[in-house]
């Protein structure tokens, strides 16, 4: 069985070093030559199946399976690799499907305005699909923070109540341990005595897991799953509760 590790378990130990600035523009560019080389796959691809349809549809059928190549770049990269898609796609076309074929030349002018009509509609189409795009991301981040807001807020009410308990007690013991000094006896004494140091050490454990979870919220820390036998994981957590359990019958299956 797998389990993640969490911060009330075990310990998070540090699965590496945030990356610098220059690694992650690094990335950024590798990214970006990996984006303009997808747009050049997908006109190839589009071309081939064009190829396959030339001696049965009309050209006019072909620009359209360019379009849908540009369409689907746009729909996964950005504004420069849609630009890219577009002007190899009117390339491609004249390239292979206008006479003279296998050539740029172009012997009839008219399809100089096919050629600039269609560079104009790939164009237009991954201009729009890119913003779509950039837009829905937009809307949805903006859903993620207002969830992340709303149970930060769920998760500060929570964690105030459960401070206030042992605070609570922690100061009631005390109180009646000053108050009473001389009027309490052994065994008062001790059961007071017994409550501050259990609801102290439940603060700390409380104080403790907040620090944890601030330190991964902030990205210097990161969860790292690791295999585990089940039998260890209950026994682990068992031995941690023994304290509280006391005497009390635990049936684990």
């Amino acid at each position: 069985m797998q389990r993640d590790v969490g911060i009330d378990t075990c310990v998070i130990s540090r699965a590496g070093v945030v990356p610098s600035p220059v690694t992650r523009m690094k990335r950024t560019h590798r990214l970006d030559w990996l984006a303009y080389g997808r747009a050049a796959a997908v006109v190839a691809l589009c071309t081939a199946v064009a190829r396959l349809m030339y001696p049965y549809f009309e050209l006019s059928n072909l620009i359209m399976v360019y379009l849908l190549g540009v369409t689907g770049v746009a729909a996964r990269s950005g504004p420069g690799p849609s630009a890219l898609a577009s002007v190899l796609s009117v390339a491609a076309f004249d390239f292979f499907f206008v006479p003279p074929y296998l050539t740029f030349a172009v012997a009839d002018a008219q399809y100089l305005v096919t050629f600039t009509v269609m560079l104009v509609v790939a164009l237009v189409i991954s201009g729009l699909t890119v913003r779509i795009r950039v837009q829905a991301k937009t809307v949805h981040e903006a859903q993620v923070r207002a969830e992340a807001e709303r149970l930060r807020s769920s998760l500060l009410s929570s964690v105030s109540h459960d401070l206030r308990t042992p605070l609570a007690s922690i100061t009631g013991a005390a109180s009646s341990l000053l108050d009473g000094e001389t009027m309490l006896d052994a065994a008062t004494k001790k059961e007071l005595l017994e409550t501050l140091s259990e609801e102290a050490e439940r603060l700390n454990r409380l104080v403790n897991n907040l620090l944890e979870m601030t330190r991964v919220e902030s990205g210097t820390l990161q969860v790292r799953k690791e295999w585990h036998v089940l039998e260890e994981v209950v026994g682990a957590a068992l031995g941690r509760l023994a304290k509280l359990l006391r005497d009390r019958p635990v049936t684990t299956s």
